[in-house]
């Protein structure tokens, strides 16, 4: 037998990851600063570092990654994660609706634009670039919400007999970030729309199957 075919389109996306991750960890990393950025960034590392004492644990799902790398490496990793995870989001979106709409050889192709023009225009606004440099909850937070989002992409294809362990995983996700920040509130209505459109879709198509 000869040996199996392998997918030329995941290969591309797996590059296009890895150059998008090489450059925006390049960015953010050199200019991280090598101190305790003045603000809320200082007050949060002194308290997480045991310097200091607050009334209450401010963004505890980011002070409990705090401890495992320390100092300002958060904020870089954070970028390089929402940077990575944006892309992945939008390239994926538009990838299904082009599919559904026209030749599926165009889909691929433009989801890949999309999602480069997306990421691009992120890692290098300004905004998001200094709060690469120093420990940023915000950048913290949407990094954690990308991430939660790509949680999706699973849902559809997952075998049955786990299709359900993803949902409650993402709920997870989301009641973790809720801790942190109330964003993820607001947000809760459109994963959960998010999900029951999914698992909708994917038990119409199992029944089709069936029939």
């Amino acid at each position: 037998m000869g040996e199996p075919v392998k997918n030329p389109s995941r290969k591309t996306d797996l590059a296009i990851v890895g150059l998008l991750a090489a450059v925006a960890a390049v960015q953010y990393f050199a200019s991280m600063a090598g101190y305790a950025f003045p603000g809320e960034s200082a007050r949060l590392m002194a308290v997480w570092s045991g310097l200091d004492a607050a009334p209450f644990e401010a963004h505890p799902l980011m002070a409990f990654f705090f401890r495992f790398l320390g100092g300002n490496l958060l904020a870089p990793v954070s970028g390089v994660v929402a940077v990575v995870c944006l892309y992945a989001l939008v390239s994926r979106f538009i990838r299904d609706r082009v599919g559904g709409e026209c030749d599926e050889r165009f889909a691929a192709p433009a989801g890949r634009v999309a999602g480069l023009v997306a990421a691009a225009v992120f890692m290098l606004a300004p905004a998001v670039r200094e709060s690469a440099s120093h420990l940023e909850p915000r950048l913290f937070s949407v990094a954690w919400l990308l991430a939660s989002a790509t949680l999706l992409f699973p849902l559809a294809s997952a075998p049955r007999k786990i299709g359900w362990l993803i949902p409650g995983l993402i709920g997870v996700a989301l009641g973790l970030g809720g801790v942190d920040s109330p964003v993820y509130l607001l947000v809760l209505p459109l994963f959960l729309l998010a999900v029951q459109r999914d698992l909708h879709e994917r038990w119409r198509v199992r029944g089709d199957e069936a029939v």
